[in-house]
């Protein structure tokens, strides 16, 4: 029985350090004892500004309610996994979702510190620090954000989730050169990414360097 545990609790932390978080969120649920079905955690595939409403109000998703039972659930879960990197990192991102970083946080400083080389929880610990930051309307708060950034671009696997918030970061705080590098990281490895190729423009243009950027939009 200790064996199986083990297992599971190896899987957990192995999915969300990949990224799956739907996967982690299935074998969290059902090595609790739960219903697995849960919510798509497809946040990383949302585009920074996308997630500007009004130019006030931040959210990672269209109906933030539907992460609420996997807030509840997780409250259970995480009684009956304690300590364990993934399932912290899950409860920080669904409470991301629902624009509670007072509850966020807590537990994504958690997931940083049982696997401080998971570069998911140092990329989703910057986003909830960034939302909460432009929330507060503080440039200040915007640079431990930064920080867990850089050190989820550092440890790799999190690397271009955390470039196309980076990249929004740097533009917030006034660095367009360091924005125009995340962006072009971005497209040396995903020549595709329409996105970064409007970013990339937009910036372009700004700093009128119009041949450039009209190759950027040529690219879409």
């Amino acid at each position: 029985m200790a064996e199986n545990i083990d297992a599971q609790r190896n899987l957990i932390d192995t999915l969300a350090r990949c990224g799956d978080l739907r996967g982690a969120y299935r074998a969290a649920a059902r090595a609790a004892g739960l219903n697995a079905a849960g919510p798509d955690f497809e946040l990383d595939r949302r585009e920074p500004r996308q997630d500007l409403e009004d130019g006030e109000r931040m959210a990672l998703c269209d109906d933030p309610g539907r992460y609420r039972p996997a807030a509840e659930a997780l409250v259970k879960i995480s009684k009956r996994l304690p300590r364990l990197a993934g399932v912290e990192l899950l409860a920080g991102v669904t409470e991301t979702a629902l624009g509670r970083y007072d509850r966020a946080l807590p537990c994504l400083d958690r997931a940083v510190a049982l696997d401080s080389g998971s570069s998911w929880a140092w990329a989703w610990r910057g986003v909830a620090r960034s939302l909460e930051a432009r929330l507060a309307k503080s440039e200040k708060a915007l640079l431990p954000a930064l920080r867990d950034l850089d050190r989820a671009v550092e440890l790799g696997s999190a690397r271009q989730f955390a470039r196309r918030w980076r990249a929004e970061l740097r533009l917030s705080l006034g660095d367009a050169a360091g924005a125009m590098s995340d962006l072009e990281r971005i497209l040396e490895e995903t020549p595709g990414d329409l996105w970064a190729c409007v970013e990339l423009g937009e910036i372009l243009c700004e700093r009128g360097r119009f041949d450039e950027a009209m190759q950027q939009f040529d690219r879409l």
